[in-house]
């Protein structure tokens, strides 16, 4: 559907009834909700929507950027949901892929938004509360938020004293690539992301 300046997906079609033995199926549409709010709003981007506003101000406390605004409401949301299923970050499988999105997002915000873990974990609290996650869901996800900080504290403190190459120190340290100096840059919307 054509929107503002662009176009937008309102449908997403999903095939029911496979069957592998044929490999036949059916196919169906759901309706995007966020995008049908984004819509009846009349709104450029989903965190824009009167039902983030709360969220959005939490962020705001910390940077003005829309970009940083919308990607750090986006992962504490995501982290926070995927945890509230029971899926808690851990060492393998699926419980590795959110302990590495807490630790994209504590690198995002530290060398993105230029600010302290301490104010990061305000905001999940806050964004938390919003959407009525429970305590337990921020006690972990913060707990992982702060042994994060730790493990780089502890990387970079290897790195220097040991004068390790970029290679190693990223693949046996997991230190970023911002921290060489490597930052993202992805020029398809006006956000830069």
């Amino acid at each position: 559907m054509k929107f503002k300046t662009g176009s937008i997906n309102v449908v997403d079609f999903v095939l029911v009834d496979y069957d592998s033995s044929d490999f036949s199926s059916q196919r169906d549409s759901i309706w995007v909700e966020n995008l049908i709010d984004l819509l009846t709003e009349n709104k450029r981007f989903i965190f824009d929507e009167a039902k983030y506003q709360a969220e959005k101000a939490a962020v705001a406390k910390y940077t003005n950027e829309p970009r940083d605004q919308h990607v750090i409401i986006n992962d504490v949301r995501t982290v926070l949901k995927v945890m509230s299923l029971g899926i808690l970050p851990a060492a393998e499988g699926i419980n590795s892929e959110v302990k590495r999105k807490i630790r994209h997002l504590y690198f995002y915000y530290v060398y993105y938004v230029n600010n302290d873990v301490d104010e990061l974990v305000s905001v999940v609290e806050q964004i938390g509360k919003a959407e009525n996650y429970s305590a337990d869901i921020f006690t972990i996800f913060i707990d992982n938020l702060r042994a994060t900080q730790k493990n780089y504290r502890t990387a970079v403190k290897t790195v220097e004293k040991k004068n390790l190459t970029r290679e190693v120190a990223q693949s046996s340290l997991g230190l970023p690539d911002e921290y060489y100096g490597d930052y993202l840059h992805n020029w398809h919307s006006e956000y830069d992301f």
